[in-house]
């Protein structure tokens, strides 16, 4: 993996909030919504049709923590600080990109298995080239920046960006391909720790528990029925 000391965006969103205020923008959903054309709007706006996903305008930490889809005018429940926009169907792929000066150093592609809004079964990690509506988004908007980037996609449509890389799996980039497997459970208050064995980790959560059924932690492994058969942690798994 390459290293970049010089590199002038935090790995962080905490860090790059606090330390480079021009990335604040960025962590408005609706707004990265509205400059890529969707049809989207806050709440107390009402959708011109259905179905649509409502989600925080800001969420710094939990994942999909409050996002729900509107099926209909019966679903609509007015949350302040939240928006909605059109649901977008395709692949689920997150990015996690080094730009150095505007240009793409290093890019890994994770491609989720959803079986809910919040729920995946699975990702699965490699190194890739981005596609080309990534490359003109970059060039538009950070075409002098360096540093981490993670851009969360739904088809050819940026929902998300963070100011580092998945915090984690990116030790493993190393060795990719891989896959790594979310370990949920209905219970508040269980963990798991640190775990290693052949071809797998287990990376405990890092996010307070927004989000139910609860994600314990994460298990990295070369095959997910690695995480499916394990004796132990099998049972965690989709």
């Amino acid at each position: 993996m390459l290293e970049y000391p010089n590199a002038n965006v935090p790995k962080d969103d905490i860090a790059a909030w606090q330390l480079r205020p021009w990335t604040r923008r960025w962590f408005n959903k609706l707004e990265v919504a509205e400059i890529q054309g969707m049809e989207c709007g806050p709440h107390g706006l009402y959708p011109s049709r259905f179905p649509v996903i409502s989600r925080p305008t800001y969420n710094m930490d939990g994942m999909g923590a409050g996002a729900e889809l509107w099926h209909g005018p019966n679903d609509v429940i007015y949350r302040p600080g939240h928006f909605w926009s059109e649901v977008l169907s395709g692949d689920h792929i997150s990015w996690d990109i080094y730009l150095d000066n505007g240009l793409i150093a290093e890019s890994y592609c994770a491609l989720g298995n959803k079986i809910s809004v919040q729920h995946f079964t699975h990702w699965q990690i490699w190194r890739s080239s981005v596609p080309n509506f990534i490359n003109g988004f970059i060039h538009k908007h950070f075409s002098n920046r360096s540093g981490k980037i993670n851009l969360e996609c739904i088809s050819d449509k940026i929902i998300e960006i963070h100011f580092r890389w998945c915090p984690e799996w990116e030790h493993w980039y190393d060795r990719t391909p891989f896959y790594s497997v979310p370990l949920w459970s209905d219970s508040q208050w269980q963990q798991l720790d640190v775990a290693q064995g052949d071809g797998w980790e287990i990376v405990p959560d890092i996010t307070p528990g927004w989000i139910n059924p609860k994600r314990l932690a994460v298990m990295l492994c070369d095959d997910p029925e690695i995480a499916r058969n394990h004796p132990i942690y099998g049972r965690y798994t989709s």
